[in-house]
């Protein structure tokens, strides 16, 4: 069954091609972004060799998507940590990168955020 799931994903150059269509790179305030833990998201960029196409060593695939580093539980509730950095301790995503990493991966949990728009600067909220 394994192999199953494997099969659906498309070869890490694909995937890389897919995301970076995908990415266009500035947010839209009130739109939804996610947050994905930075250790998931660089262990997938160093799989499909998002930044250095000479780099040509074998990683392994990332494994479902896991944003437990950025969680903690609070009152029996899961919830986003308070004191998180981001591009350091997570990445943000458009929705459709988010979901096109989902549906290849899994995992999760989701953490949407809202776009607002404070002065010049966009932030999420």
């Amino acid at each position: 069954e394994m192999q199953e799931e494997e099969a659906k994903l498309p070869a890490p150059e694909e995937q890389k091609k897919i995301i970076k269509e995908l990415d266009t790179g500035n947010m839209v305030a009130g739109e939804t972004q996610y947050l994905i833990a930075r250790n998931w998201i660089r262990a997938w960029k160093d799989f499909v060799v998002f930044d250095i196409t000479l780099l040509t060593k074998d990683v392994p695939p990332p494994g479902p998507i896991d944003n437990s580093p950025i969680m903690e539980e609070v009152n029996g509730e899961m919830t986003v940590k308070s004191k998180l950095f981001s591009g350091y301790d997570y990445e943000t995503v458009s929705e459709p990168i988010w979901k096109t990493l989902q549906q290849w991966y899994g995992g999760g949990p989701e953490i949407p955020r809202t776009v607002i728009e404070t002065g010049f600067t966009k932030r999420l909220k």
